[in-house]
């Protein structure tokens, strides 16, 4: 198969063509055209035959051309009622091929440069990492007083409870029983220290 860069726009392509049973004499030979878009590029063509030198053997080859304006696939079907011909090529003219391939490899240039860019985010994310770690352990330690804190403060808490349910327990008339005591103990200092001395 002839590459894409074989055939040019706006340049005859000549066309061979051998008829079944290598037949000669054939008159209704025709080469219809088909442009670029699938559609009949003018009429059909009469191939002429090529007639074999004296002596040669036949050679039911006929021969015809076209010249494509446009790039892209066109094609070409050549048929003959009388000898039952009927075959179709296509002829790839231009670079068109070349140019869809380089504009796919475009894109997936593209998208790689996208792809690349957000990989670039990402690392710039997992970068931060070891700062957000650091920040982390602090706000742990943090938490670690707090809790420290909070378990010393329900122990005092603790405490004062039991405190005070002593203290509930003591007998309505205490202050006064404290006073009467307090009273005696300083009529026996009395008795003891009446005074009258130099310390």
């Amino acid at each position: 198969m002839a590459c894409a860069c074989t055939y040019k726009k706006n340049e005859p392509i000549k066309v061979n063509y051998i008829a079944l049973k290598k037949t000669t004499g054939l008159v209704d030979v025709l080469m219809q055209v088909y442009d670029e878009n699938g559609v009949a590029f003018g009429s059909p063509i009469t191939m002429t035959e090529v007639v074999a030198g004296s002596g040669e053997n036949p050679l039911g080859l006929y021969q015809g051309s076209f010249t494509p304006d446009e790039n892209g696939q066109w094609r070409i079907r050549i048929e003959s009622a009388t000898n039952g011909d009927d075959i179709s090529k296509v002829f790839e003219v231009g670079k068109y091929k070349l140019d869809d391939i380089k504009d796919q490899t475009q894109d997936i240039e593209d998208k790689i440069d996208i792809i690349d860019g957000n990989v670039d985010l990402v690392k710039t994310e997992t970068d931060k990492i070891p700062a957000i770690k650091t920040e982390t352990d602090k706000i742990q330690t943090i938490d670690d007083n707090v809790d420290s804190v909070k378990t010393t403060v329900e122990a005092t808490d603790g405490k004062v409870d039991a405190i005070k349910a002593k203290t509930d327990n003591l007998p309505a008339d205490t202050a006064s029983q404290l006073d009467d005591i307090e009273d005696k103990i300083d009529d026996i200092d009395t008795q003891i220290n009446p005074g009258g001395y130099i310390l």
